[in-house]
């Protein structure tokens, strides 16, 4: 039997041999020791849209669970960097719940949060999913899978996911698990800006001051005026911070139109996923050697060589084993149970 993810039917589509060693190898697949950055501000935001929409309101309940989850998959904030990272992924959190969440909940019944459901594709497949937020909406009753995207782009937003196909792949789980029909998908995007000089741009963590007064920016100053941090020199520090932006907070979010689930090119999604994946399970079996394995789990060579983990192995003739990763933690297995 093939557990399959999203995640992993990205890996595989994106390069064979990068979804072999990533998702496969030695029954584990392999994985980063420390989490790059933008993945971290991405689970530390879920972490917190997840509290946030199961109750925990308080800033400073919010502000500690995604610190907590932070940590948990970085136990070192000694960089300049890392505070600022988790002190932006605190405000992303904090800003939409000052500028989304009312509007939210009175348009939207939360359903289901961070659910994990798992869909039998086929008799040898099962599909695993965990949607970031499912929604009915209590005008039209219709049903939505939402996802929350960190993203230094926010720029033609729409465009970015109306061919997602795998997207949709959690609208079909989450449509089995509830025996009703789903209407698509909604992409919420939470804007982290850049960086200039290692300190952040975006207006929810950086500000200027004069000693006296504080403003976001874009206004003419004079030499007495300098760009500081607001996350560590605003009295109060981010929620005081964004109570005095207002309305500047709401410009770090973009909302993209709703995304309908097409029945015709999900089944037919689904016949290739199933072919694909009947083949990667076949050649997983025991008695197939490395050697044949690799031949079928080719590489796929382009400019995403140079970031991906797996490149020494590829292109230096490392032994994958002999790189710094570790055996990948299944996402969708839930918390380690305590010893």
């Amino acid at each position: 039997m093939r557990k399959i993810s999203r995640s992993s039917h990205l890996a595989f589509s994106e390069c064979m041999r990068k979804g072999y060693w990533g998702y496969c190898w030695n029954g584990t697949g392999l994985a980063d020791v420390k989490k790059a950055t933008p993945l971290l501000i991405g689970l530390a935001v879920h972490k917190g849209m997840e509290l946030l929409l199961t109750g925990v309101t308080d800033d400073t309940a919010l502000m500690d669970g995604i610190e907590a989850e932070w940590l948990e998959h970085d136990g070192e904030l000694k960089e300049f960097k890392d505070q600022q990272n988790l002190a932006l992924a605190k405000a992303l959190v904090l800003g939409w719940k000052r500028c989304r969440l009312e509007e939210f909940l009175n348009k939207f019944d939360v359903l289901s949060v961070e659910k994990e459901i798992e869909t039998q594709l086929a008799p040898n497949i099962i599909l695993q999913a965990r949607a970031d937020c499912v929604t009915r909406n209590r005008w039209d009753g219709t049903v939505w899978v939402w996802n929350w995207k960190t993203s230094s782009s926010i720029s033609d937003w729409n465009d970015q996911w109306t061919y997602d196909i795998q997207a949709m792949t959690e609208a079909l789980a989450v449509q089995e698990s509830l025996g009703e029909y789903v209407q698509g998908c909604v992409f919420e995007g939470f804007y982290k800006g850049g960086s200039y000089g290692g300190v952040s741009t975006s207006a929810l963590v950086t500000g200027y001051t004069d000693g006296q007064q504080w403003q976001v920016g874009g206004k003419s100053r004079g030499s007495d005026w300098r760009k500081v941090s607001t996350w560590l020199e605003f009295p109060g520090g981010t929620p005081q911070w964004l109570d005095l932006i207002g309305p500047s907070t709401c410009d770090s979010y973009v909302r993209s139109a709703p995304i309908l689930k097409d029945d015709d090119q999900v089944r037919d999604w689904l016949r290739q996923v199933i072919r694909k994946e009947t083949d990667i399970e076949m050649m997983l079996q025991e008695e197939i050697p490395e050697d044949d394995r690799l031949v079928f789990f080719s590489k796929n060579p382009g400019r995403r060589c140079k970031w991906c983990q797996f490149g020494p192995a590829c292109w230096s003739g490392l032994d994958v084993a002999e790189l710094p990763l570790e055996p990948r933690r299944d996402h969708h297995a839930g918390p380690v149970p305590e010893p």
